[in-house]
């Protein structure tokens, strides 16, 4: 299953930078740079790019978050405005991208630290929702739990300091946080009650 991870892995990090190079289908939408391709396209590039289905590849790209959908929507394709018509398009987040080629550039042996992020998340959902759930309350597809609680879970693992995991992971969306504000905490309701907690992403477990 590690070895599925880490190619489709790699062939996201190829595809996105084969996009950028060549301006296919970028879109600067909101300060964000996002990539509008058709299914044809998409098909296309997954099948030159990974052994995999194209099915499977587009199912873990949609759960890991490279590409954007509607929310409550089931489909792949999400509708977008382009020159004033709603059309329906594959959007493909570059974010991850961006944040594994800052990782890189900047750490030795950058791309074991970027892979760790989702190790590290994975295997922390896993004790979270297991081990430890009198630490946290469980949403749909969200964990909430207290900033400190969090910070000193991922000081177990120094391969990063945790102000810098918590930077990158709010930028892969393995938490979840409001985008406007740099804090790492949300404010979410609990009991009737508005309190700021860490809210973990935990729809993506299985790596």
């Amino acid at each position: 299953m590690r070895k599925d991870f880490q190619d489709l892995i790699d062939s996201y990090i190829k595809i996105s930078e084969e996009l950028v190079e060549n301006d296919i289908g970028i879109t600067p939408v909101e300060n964000e740079l996002l990539v509008y391709l058709d299914k044809e396209e998409l098909h296309s590039i997954l099948t030159e790019n990974n052994e995999l289905s194209v099915s499977h590849q587009m199912k873990f790209w949609k759960e890991i978050g490279f590409i954007k959908t509607n929310k409550n929507e089931k489909r792949y394709a999400s509708k977008v405005k382009i020159k004033n018509s709603w059309v329906r398009k594959y959007v493909i987040n570059l974010e991850p991208y961006f944040v594994f080629k800052e990782i890189v550039e900047s750490k030795n042996e950058g791309k074991k630290i970027f892979l760790s992020l989702y190790y590290e998340h994975e295997a922390l959902t896993k004790f979270l929702l297991n081990k430890a759930t009198e630490k946290i309350i469980e949403r749909p597809g969200k964990i909430y739990l207290d900033n400190d609680y969090f910070r000193e879970l991922l000081s177990k693992k120094p391969f990063l300091p945790v102000e810098e995991k918590l930077k990158y992971m709010k930028k892969l969306g393995l938490i979840i946080t409001n985008k406007s504000e740099i804090k790492f905490c949300k404010v979410v309701r609990v009991d009737g009650n508005m309190v700021r907690k860490i809210v973990l992403n935990s729809s993506i477990v299985e790596l």
